[in-house]
């Protein structure tokens, strides 16, 4: 072989390996678990629990879609104010949202000001996924449902 084909296939090698190493990289980044998402069948195993789901409109910002027993129906759905270890918001739009159980404590009412409506206040303990896990992904097919990625918990 002559030398210059020798270089021609030393570089190909060398652009092969690369990708190969990015791709590995990026499959491991999209991989490992940080947080098990938790199937609703299981939810009534928990105690002192609500399920919730981030809302986009002027208010609190989430809203009690259930409990340890289960979603509500449409009508028992209500605003709820979180503090404490608070679940990761998405970016505003769609219809990939998310539904956690949260472990909580009851703190009281929260009033918002320059409004007479009060809200349940709940200090969160601990939160969970519920299956399936949702996000905003350009190949969204690539990502794991049973869990939740670091990506996944950066707040915007």
């Amino acid at each position: 072989m002559k030398r210059k084909q020798k270089k021609i296939i030393f570089a190909y090698l060398l652009v092969l390996v690369a990708y190969s190493i990015i791709t590995i990289l990026f499959i491991v980044s999209t991989r490992t678990p940080i947080k098990y998402a938790i199937r609703i069948e299981d939810v009534s195993k928990y105690s002192e629990v609500i399920l919730i789901r981030e809302v986009w409109h002027t208010g609190t910002g989430w809203e009690q879609v259930g409990d340890n027993s289960g979603y509500f129906d449409i009508a028992l759905i209500e605003d709820v104010h979180l503090t404490g270890n608070i679940p990761p918001t998405t970016a505003i739009g769609g219809d990939h949202v998310n539904i956690f159980l949260c472990q909580i404590r009851l703190s009281g009412l929260f009033l918002i000001s320059e409004s007479d409506k009060q809200y349940k206040d709940y200090e969160v303990v601990e939160w969970y996924p519920i299956y399936p896990v949702t996000r905003y992904k350009v190949l969204p097919w690539l990502y794991p449902k049973s869990y939740m990625i670091k990506s996944d918990l950066k707040y915007y």
